[in-house]
């Protein structure tokens, strides 16, 4: 999975929990287990 995809679906997770505490004014429980489940990978970007 290349670097773009994976910082899409990063994006796309902390969209969801940003969207999720407005909504309800508290943060969702799953947020901090995704994050801990997401690896910080630095990856040589291709040309």
């Amino acid at each position: 999975m290349s670097m773009a995809v994976l910082m899409a679906a990063v994006a796309l997770l902390i969209g969801i929990a940003l969207g999720y505490t407005a909504r309800t004014g508290e943060p969702p429980p799953p947020v901090q287990t995704i994050e801990r489940e997401v690896p910080v990978v630095t990856v040589p970007v291709e040309p």
